[in-house]
C-alpha cells in the first residue's frame, strides 16, 4: 500500500502544482476571471508542501517545494500536460479553459487534502525517498528533468 501511495503523491504532485501554474499564468494574461482562484491556488500549494515534506523529509521536502513555487516543474515535466493548448487561438476557447481549470480548483484541493490526511496514516515519514536512494536513481531524475527542459524549450520554440 505505501508503494501506491508514493505513487499517488508523484502524480498529485505534478497534476496539482500544473493546475496551480496554468490558473496563475491565465491569471496574469486577464483570462481568469474567477477572484478566488489565486487564493485556492495558494491553499493548493500549502496544501501539497505538507505531503512533499512527508514523503521526502524536510531538506528534499522544501526543494520539491521551491521547485514548483519558481516554475521549475513546469519548465521540466509539467509542461506535457499542457500540450493539448498550445495551438488554441481563440480567445473564446481559452476563456473556457481557463474556468474549467478555475472549476477543478475546488475537486483537486479536496482530493489533495484527503490525500495528505490519509498519508499520515498510510505511509511513513521519507518513504517516498526509497524511490530515490541510490545515485542511479537519481542520474535517471536528473536526465529525465534535462531532457523534459530540452524536449519543451524546441517544441516552444516550434509554437512561437
Amino acid at each position: 500500500m505505501s508503494y501506491m501511495m508514493q505513487l499517488l503523491f508523484i502524480f498529485l504532485y505534478v497534476t496539482a502544482n500544473e493546475l496551480t501554474y496554468m490558473i496563475a499564468l491565465r491569471q496574469q494574461m486577464g483570462l481568469c476571471r474567477h477572484i478566488s482562484a489565486g487564493g485556492l491556488c495558494w491553499i493548493n500549494r500549502i496544501i501539497m508542501a505538507v505531503p512533499c515534506v512527508w514523503y521526502c523529509g524536510w531538506i528534499v521536502g522544501f526543494v520539491l517545494i521551491a521547485f514548483a513555487l519558481f516554475g521549475l516543474l513546469h519548465a521540466t515535466v509539467g509542461w506535457i500536460l499542457t500540450i493539448p493548448t498550445l495551438s488554441i487561438m481563440d480567445e473564446r476557447k481559452l476563456f473556457h479553459i481557463t474556468d474549467v481549470e478555475c472549476g477543478l480548483l475546488i475537486p483537486v484541493n479536496l482530493i489533495c487534502l484527503a490525500f495528505t490526511i490519509l498519508s499520515f496514516f498510510r505511509a511513513t515519514y521519507k518513504s517516498a525517498l526509497s524511490l530515490i536512494a541510490a545515485p542511479k536513481q537519481i542520474v535517471i531524475i536528473v536526465a529525465v528533468l534535462a531532457i523534459g527542459f530540452a524536449i519543451r524549450a524546441v517544441v516552444f520554440r516550434r509554437f512561437q
